[in-house]
């Protein structure tokens, strides 16, 4: 568990460097590969960029539970984000590469 929050970290660090180059106002996603532990981990992140969030906008990360499904933790909080201006960020970690134990 403590990886998996080391590599949340990273990719929000990672994801407020970007965050000027994410098309706001439109669902998307990108792959994202760490350069350590998990480097043979890419992550798919989901995420929404409010229209009005500017250049100093707020990242919330939204952590998907069971279902592994990070398309719809974003999906679920695109009206939070328009209402408060934010970049919301869904990691998506596969039972494939990130099974239940390490999860």
């Amino acid at each position: 568990m403590k990886k998996i929050i080391v590599l949340c970290a990273l990719l929000l660090q990672a994801c407020i460097a970007w965050a000027g180059g994410l098309a706001a106002g439109e669902p998307g996603s990108f792959v994202f590969t760490d350069k350590g532990f998990f480097a043979d981990k890419p992550v798919t992140v989901y995420y929404y960029k409010a229209r009005s969030a500017g250049p100093d906008a707020r990242v919330m990360m939204v952590i998907h539970g069971a279902e592994r499904q990070g398309s719809r933790m974003r999906d679920n909080w695109q009206p939070f984000a328009e209402k408060n201006k934010l970049i919301v960020l869904a990691p998506e970690f596969d039972e494939a590469r990130f099974p239940s134990r390490l999860f």
